[in-house]
């Protein structure tokens, strides 16, 4: 099984108390469970959420039906799967009723709390991996909680920077994903604490084409710090590995990011 994030690792610990307090437990014995993932199978973030959720749920609750939907978030825009995903769970909600719901992700959070409500009411909703979470996100939704996801841009520059003490410049680049623009915001948020020693060159949502092309004129001294590229402004969508190897066969140099799941090919490393 996968070594879990440490958010993987307490959504766990959510989800055994939800399914084993007894207030819960016997007031809504658990036959069902719905699992959404923003992303797609394969993906190894989302394997890994998944190995820990099943990993609980089998153990504890053997005879437990699990649905699983994953709404594939990396390589489909907003528009392409909200509709597809909606009209299959409310197919699912005329024939079943989950007692409880696991989200994974913005993607999957964003769409689900609407339709939670509409969908299957009252039913408790537990998140993993939601990014820049605030209370307002959840008003007036009852029954919701779960684990956000942190990660240290500030930190991972600041190893760049010790690591790489001649460097002037740093490359950022950041797809046109929801969780993409979410990182760009996060950068953006630090950036001016690096302003006396970095010059910053922003690769934000851009084809393929246009990012080979800024790459390929990267100052010699450049770092590259990667926060997303997964589907490009045209829509063409990649693998972390084939991103990450695109990035570095066009620029040849170091490449940076800020989760162990992106640490395959020819990424260097991060905090």
């Amino acid at each position: 099984m996968p070594k879990l994030s440490p958010a993987a690792s307490i959504l766990l610990i959510l989800l055994l108390w939800l399914l084993l307090t007894p207030r819960v437990a016997i007031a809504i014995p658990v036959q069902d469970v719905l699992i959404v993932h923003s992303y797609h199978q394969g993906f190894r973030w989302t394997d890994s959420v998944m190995a820990g959720m099943l990993g609980v749920l089998q153990r504890e609750v053997p005879s437990v039906e699990i649905h699983v939907e994953y709404v594939d978030a990396k390589r489909l825009p907003p528009e392409s799967f909200r509709v597809g995903v909606a009209e299959i769970l409310k197919r699912k909600a005329s024939k079943y009723r989950p007692n409880v719901i696991l989200v994974s992700d913005d993607a999957a959070f964003d769409l689900m709390l609407p339709l939670r409500d509409k969908l299957f009411p009252d039913v408790p909703l537990v998140f993993c991996g939601v990014n820049n979470f605030k209370d307002e996100r959840i008003a007036g939704h009852m029954a919701v909680t779960g684990v956000v996801e942190d990660f240290d841009i500030k930190g991972t520059i600041e190893v760049i920077l010790a690591l790489h003490r001649q460097t002037t410049h740093l490359a950022v680049i950041s797809d046109s994903t929801e969780t993409g623009a979410a990182n760009r915001q996060r950068f953006l948020n630090v950036a001016h604490f690096f302003a006396d020693r970095l010059k910053f060159l922003e690769l934000f949502d851009l084809s393929t084409e246009e990012l080979l092309e800024k790459l390929a004129k990267l100052p010699p001294d450049a770092i590259i710090l990667n926060l997303s590229f997964f589907r490009d402004r045209l829509g063409k969508s990649y693998s972390t590995r084939d991103g990450n190897h695109l990035i570095a066969t066009r620029a040849r140099r170091p490449i940076y990011s800020c989760w162990d799941f992106f640490l395959v090919g020819d990424v260097l490393g991060g905090y």
